[in-house]
């Protein structure tokens, strides 16, 4: 039921913009593409409703709504391109317009996408603190980027060890 929901938001919200969305250059720090189901499926089996959700470069916030649809977790998403994060906002919207519809439990949970620089936000600080499973789908990180990440998930979270 989960992936039929974000399938119709994306038919509504996201199609009718997909002009917008292929003006940006892919293979950048700021767009990577889209996430394959397999991820995703393994990404669910490992939260529960209690768990924290924190997809950074979320772009339109599609894997974020996913997760809580499937497992009924917290979700947070932060995305640095304008275009993307206002579509993230309509894409949360009408998710919870239909789990309420379909009375899936997602009321209970936080669903969260904004716009900012996950560099420099303090509350995508917060979050990752908070965080039992951290999403980027990124190859292409700049050097900045990939210090920051190494610095929070192998230095800062008590929870993740180094691979």
């Amino acid at each position: 039921m989960g992936e039929s929901l974000c399938q119709q938001v994306y038919d509504r919200v996201i199609t009718p913009n997909a002009k917008q969305l292929a003006k940006y250059r892919i293979g950048t720090d700021a767009v990577y593409g889209e996430t394959i189901t397999y991820i995703t499926d393994i990404m669910a089996k490992n939260l529960t409703r209690a768990s924290n959700f924190v997809d950074l470069g979320s772009g339109i916030g599609n894997v974020a709504c996913l997760m809580s649809l499937l497992t009924g977790c917290t979700s947070f998403g932060v995305e640095i391109m304008p275009h993307p994060a206002a579509l993230a906002e309509k894409f949360v919207d009408q998710i919870k317009i239909r789990a309420r519809a379909f009375r899936i439990g997602i009321g209970t949970t936080t669903l969260e996408m904004v716009h900012g620089d996950m560099l420099t936000s303090e509350l995508v600080r917060e979050k990752l603190r908070a965080a039992d499973v951290v999403f980027f789908n990124n190859k292409m990180f700049s050097p900045e980027s990939k210090h920051f990440l190494q610095h929070k998930f192998f230095l800062t979270n008590s929870r993740c060890s180094k691979p």
